[in-house]
């Protein structure tokens, strides 16, 4: 699992619109390697922690869902035949979308084009048994880490790679072109350009659009964290809100990708000079404890929450 960040000056090829700049600068943040929902469901948590350090409020996180390939090819077909006898209506540029790249038509900002798509078959009343499970694991990961969100059916993403989850943050002082950040998952893209087959998901924010709504500016120390661990898949969302509690409570952490051996895990932990690895399995779950391993002595000790909180902190 690789997991990066970047900032910096980007460039435009096409037509600058109203509120969209030629060069503009942006932070991104990628997973890449695992297609677990969980992860999904962190990268947004990351965002949202991300934004609150800039102390902006008022914005509204965007979620969706356009399935996989060919979920996405699926209703691709039913939407240009919602769109054939109403091409007329659409403006020039989403004429053109809809032979080239239809699902961009939904995403267009005019309101002649928004009323076309008002009654559009929905992306996901198309989506396979196992998109849909992703989806709502994605969900309810959000719903029990207190993440508020917005499901909107018509929200793609203007590239064609995206694939299952897709988000987007907007905030309503900056009118039309209200998006500070937005990302999604890409698993069928590195292997299309020659790679390998990974998972990978990622988001972006733009600078000149936070800069505009930002009232104070905060900086944090990167440390390496805590590494959160599930010994079973039934751990997963504990160990999820456990990650997310932590840093709450200042703590920084992440949780560790499922798949992996407890001592693969520990192995990461080595490599990454983390100092301590949170381990949740079925025995922590039923006496609502948490085993906490100092990695630079190996000793361990299954403690209280609090306990662990002030353990660490101490």
């Amino acid at each position: 699992l690789t997991k990066l960040f970047y900032s910096g000056p980007m460039f435009r090829g096409e037509r600058p619109q109203k509120g969209r700049l030629r060069q503009f600068n942006q932070i991104g943040v990628e997973v890449i390697g695992a297609s677990d929902p969980y992860i999904d469901a962190e990268l947004i948590l990351n965002l949202d922690a991300l934004l609150k350090s800039f102390n902006l409020e008022g914005y509204k996180i965007l979620i969706n869902s356009l399935g996989n390939k060919s979920d996405r090819a699926e209703y691709k077909n039913e939407l240009k035949k919602y769109l054939a006898d109403k091409k007329n209506s659409l403006c020039e540029d989403c004429q053109r979308r809809s032979d080239i790249n239809v699902l961009r038509v939904l995403d267009c900002k005019r309101e002649t084009c928004k009323k076309v798509v008002e009654n559009a078959p929905k992306i996901t009343d198309h989506l396979c048994p196992e998109s849909i499970n992703a989806y709502n694991a994605l969900k309810n990961a959000l719903k029990e880490t207190g993440i508020n969100f917005v499901e909107k059916a018509d929200l793609v993403r203007g590239l064609d790679y995206y694939t299952n989850t897709i988000f987007e943050v907007v905030h309503p002082a900056l009118g039309s072109q209200d998006a500070i950040a937005a990302g999604g998952r890409y698993d069928d893209l590195t292997k299309e350009m020659g790679g390998p087959d990974v998972g990978a998901i990622g988001y972006a924010i733009g600078l000149e659009r936070i800069l505009l709504l930002i009232q104070n500016k905060e900086s944090y120390l990167a440390t390496p964290g805590i590494l959160v661990v599930s010994l079973d898949d039934d751990s997963n969302l504990l160990a999820l809100a456990t990650a997310d509690r932590l840093r709450k409570d200042g703590i920084p952490g992440e949780i560790a990708v499922s798949g992996r051996s407890l001592k693969g895990q520990m192995r990461k932990a080595n490599r990454e000079k983390r100092k301590y690895v949170v381990i949740i399995g079925e025995d922590e779950r039923k006496n609502n404890t948490f085993v906490l391993k100092n990695m630079e002595n190996s000793q361990q000790e299954s403690l209280s929450y609090q306990e662990m909180v002030d353990r660490i902190k101490k």
